[in-house]
């Protein structure tokens, strides 16, 4: 007991105004506010676990008046380990939405098969023997997966794998990858080639069916400025002298410039590809309206940009 406070396990309990009780996170005068460093070698889940473990405690413990000031204090402790400021809003946000009893789910990417007879089930599309003029035709899905998100990863990686059974693409992006999705859908997949854009925390990746598209090289074209680890994976497939591109640009309102600095470095890829190659780049830009009407293309690459439905999810195709 400190003159008018009273310290119980993790709770700070005072009484404001007179009258009225006031609940805050309590923490030892010794305590620093030292976590795992986000760039350490530490395993992802344990700095997730971190991050989600704060924030629950957040949302959780403090009274109203509290409430804001600990996400405050959360999001700049752990900004000075290096925590992007994207998890955190983001885990932040999934754990204010999520059930009242998170122990229903498993939080960890399912490694069961989806189906009773123990192995993917085989869709009228993915056993179909492509016709003549579908030969010369290239399917493709763009797919941010969240990776992130434990709660909810489990039903959505049962509804990717449905979903590309289902329509069986030659070529799928991917972003917000994570090693146990990334196992996962190897598992599941076994008609497809996967290839990370990446080893740790969370990265782009590409899945090649393998009766149709065959991988020639791939390289990882790094972002000299990024504070989130971004990339551009570069695909090179034969038979159809195609290259095949995806990115997850840098998250949150804030980074416009970064996002902008991404693009520039794949709109000169698109542009120094040979005159005999097509060029494919999709993902997860983060682009808002705004930046999109600042973009330009040079007027010798013919270039497409598709939207959707009136989202902000965008296409280029690079054509000669």
């Amino acid at each position: 007991m400190k003159s008018d406070r009273l310290a119980f396990l993790d709770c700070e309990i005072s009484i404001s105004n007179g009258e009225y009780l006031k609940v805050d996170v309590y923490c030892k005068p010794t305590h620093t506010d030292q976590y795992f460093r986000f760039d350490s070698h530490h395993p992802l889940e344990h700095k997730l676990g971190i991050i989600r473990t704060l924030q629950h405690r957040a949302n959780t413990i403090p009274t109203d008046t509290a409430r804001e000031e600990e996400e405050q204090h959360i999001k700049k402790a752990l900004s000075k380990c290096g925590y992007p400021a994207g998890h955190l809003s983001k885990l932040g946000k999934h754990l204010k939405e999520a059930p009242a009893d998170p122990g229903e789910k498993e939080n960890r990417c399912p490694s069961e098969n989806l189906y009773p007879d123990g192995s993917p089930a085989a869709s009228p599309a993915a056993t179909q023997k492509p016709s003549e003029e579908e030969d010369f035709k290239l399917s493709l899905i763009t797919w941010n997966v969240d990776g992130l998100d434990l709660e909810k990863r489990p039903e959505r990686s049962r509804g990717l794998v449905k979903y590309l059974n289902l329509h069986n693409p030659d070529v799928v992006f991917l972003q917000e990858l994570v090693p146990p999705y990334v196992q996962f859908l190897k598992e599941q997949l076994i008609n497809y080639l996967m290839i990370e854009g990446g080893r740790n925390g969370c990265f782009t990746g590409m899945l090649l069916k393998k009766s149709r598209v065959k991988l020639v090289e791939s390289e990882m074209v790094p972002y000299p400025t990024t504070k989130m680890r971004r990339n551009l994976l570069v695909v090179i497939v034969n038979g159809l002298k195609l290259c095949l591109m995806t990115s997850h640009f840098e998250s949150c309102k804030e980074n416009t410039a970064e996002r902008l600095n991404q693009l520039h470095v794949v709109k000169r890829r698109l542009k120094h590809a040979p005159d005999d190659v097509t060029v494919v780049f999709g993902g997860d830009t983060n682009l808002r309206d705004a930046e999109v009407r600042r973009c330009s293309f040079h007027s010798d690459t013919a270039s497409k940009l598709v939207t959707r439905n009136h989202s902000n999810s965008f296409l280029w195709t690079r054509l000669r």
